[in-house]
């Protein structure tokens, strides 16, 4: 299987998944895919085995960028330098012009591989719906591939970092249960508070980093904004062997 084939594949399975995303992406990006040959046998669970690694998937996306087209970040490069280079260590963040809107370019720092990246922006964009991401295309930067996210901007005056207990109550009303690490018990609250592990039994799915920084919250409203956390589907149980559930 050449790289040219697997990034062809690849473009098709991204403008299905960019489709599905609210705002979706730049039409011109999404006409380059929709012209893209999709008559070829399925690749998706080649990309995603163990057999395959970061090296070989970055080549197939460094084809399908090239196939598909850059998605432009100069500008977006300079504003992250004059904003005073924002964001940590997952991506960079920058406020556009608009005012309104945040964009994000970032890596596999947090992801075992690009089928868990894309996933997790579709899971947020499921769960969080009130936050979507806006996919907008990929990008390279020092020969590395990167994704490029837009997000709307939350600011205003009622709008402050969300208490602990309104992410509990809001996770808990729409059923998700709360576990801490075995390894975190005995930590001060503040600081256990941090690593608490958010799990949906009936949709398996698993969230975490609802700290602060991740979630802001409307005081007049009693309204919470997920920014940016980590979400995931849970596909066996050996997860759960490190964690305690809490009931409080």
């Amino acid at each position: 299987m050449t790289n040219q084939f697997a990034a062809e594949q690849l473009a098709e399975k991204n403008r299905t998944s960019i489709a599905n995303m609210p705002l979706a992406t730049t039409q011109d990006f999404v006409n380059q895919c929709e012209r893209l040959n999709a008559n070829k046998p399925d690749i998706i669970s080649t990309l995603i085995s163990n057999e395959t690694c970061r090296v070989d998937e970055q080549m197939i996306l460094s084809s399908y960028t090239q196939l598909c087209g850059y998605f432009p970040v100069n500008d977006f490069l300079i504003a992250w330098e004059q904003q005073g280079r924002k964001g940590g260590a997952e991506h960079k963040v920058a406020l556009l012009n608009d005012g309104k809107t945040v964009r994000k370019l970032g890596g596999l720092i947090t992801d075992s591989n690009w089928w868990e990246k894309i996933q997790r922006f579709e899971l947020h964009n499921q769960v969080f719906s009130g936050t979507p991401y806006s996919f907008r295309g990929y990008s390279e930067v020092n020969k590395v591939v990167h994704y490029v996210v837009d997000q709307q901007f939350i600011i205003g005056e009622s709008i402050v970092n969300a208490p602990i207990s309104a992410i509990k109550r809001y996770m808990r009303a729409n059923n998700y249960r709360i576990y801490l690490p075995r390894k975190c018990l005995g930590l001060p609250k503040e600081v256990s508070a941090i690593h608490q592990v958010f799990i949906n039994h009936f949709q398996a799915i698993a969230v975490w980093e609802l700290h602060a920084n991740n979630v802001l919250y409307h005081q007049q409203r009693d309204e919470l904004y997920f920014i940016d956390p980590q979400i995931k589907r849970i596909y066996n149980q050996s997860c759960f062997e490190s964690l305690i559930e809490l009931t409080s």
